[in-house]
């Protein structure tokens, strides 16, 4: 496996994968820095670290469907993680417990910058009985 860091907007595979998943596409809008996981030539996984004036958030954080459940991104964001400083990070609340095991708590008070995205949403969640959005918070 080797993983290569490049921008989105650098990255067509990329930015297909965030389409077509739909996934936050503000990675695009913003060109954040991408961390493409390869296994024998074949792009397989993708997350992105969005640089938010003061505060830094991982997201776009999917592996292709072929490839799901073998371990691919918790070697990618294992990589990732090993020298980034504070991340946060907004995720449906039953995803909350596989971003544990990566040293993320979920937090109550988020920063404006990840509320005004997720808060529309969980209005609907609310009314919908959609599993919410949780904050996370990783040192």
């Amino acid at each position: 496996m080797k993983v290569f860091e490049t921008r989105v907007c650098h990255s067509g595979k990329a930015i297909k994968l965030i389409v077509t998943e739909w996934m936050d596409t503000l990675a695009i809008v913003i060109n954040a820095k991408a961390y493409m996981l390869y296994d024998k030539g074949k792009f397989i996984s993708l997350c992105c670290i969005k640089d938010l004036g003061s505060i830094q958030e991982l997201g776009v954080v999917i592996t292709k469907k072929a490839y799901r459940g073998r371990g691919y991104m918790a070697n990618l964001l294992n990589y990732v993680l090993k020298d980034s400083g504070p991340l946060y990070l907004i995720c449906l609340a039953p995803l909350g417990k596989y971003y544990k095991r990566f040293g993320f708590k979920k937090i109550s008070k988020p920063p404006w910058q990840l509320s005004i995205r997720a808060e529309p949403y969980n209005f609907f969640a609310r009314l919908f009985n959609w599993d919410k959005i949780i904050y996370m918070k990783r040192n």
